[in-house]
């Protein structure tokens, strides 16, 4: 939660753009699969990152925090001891990364709005900070100019988000 916290102070500081450069995509991923491997040693995650090198604009700091929040909301909520699959795919004009469990799934009522701050209709739904990390998230992509969705397949939950390959105002 503290995490999350500072992530929105620092969106909302006094200078409103984002500040990005260009970042390894795998050095990114490193780095958040590390943390969360120090927060929950005994977690499995499974991780493919395309060949290529993949270096996009974005900061760093936030778009870790986004996938923490995706890889602890998967690693708390989906009731499963399967490895969670981290995965990126390169496409022609973004970068998209998949978060996936193979648990219960996400409750279809809550598809449209899991990403409002609140997810549920019971107070022990706040208490388990359910969705409190998710609006985050949205956030931080969206201030990227990126997408982020939820869905459910066949034997659990997916979280999807992408950010751009350049700056909006980068093209001529």
């Amino acid at each position: 939660m503290g995490d999350n916290l500072l992530s929105i102070t620092r969106m909302q500081g006094t200078d409103s753009k984002l500040k990005t450069s260009p970042e390894l995509v795998e050095e990114v991923i490193s780095e958040s699969v590390i943390r969360f491997k120090k927060r929950f040693p005994a977690a499995q995650v499974e991780i493919s990152i395309p060949d290529e090198i993949l270096l996009i604009p974005m900061d760093a700091t936030l778009i870790e925090q986004v996938l923490m929040n995706l890889l602890e909301n998967a690693l708390v909520h989906s009731q499963s001891q399967k490895p969670i699959e981290l995965f990126v795919e390169n496409q022609p004009h973004t970068v998209c990364f998949h978060v996936i469990d193979y648990g219960i799934g996400i409750n279809p009522e809550y598809l449209d709005t899991i990403f409002d701050g609140i997810c549920g209709s019971s107070p022990s739904d706040v208490r388990n900070r359910m969705g409190v990390g998710l609006s985050i998230c949205k956030t931080i992509i969206t201030a990227h100019n990126g997408t982020i969705i939820a869905r459910n397949h066949e034997h659990g939950a997916e979280f999807v988000f992408t950010l751009p390959k350049e700056e909006p105002n980068d093209k001529i």
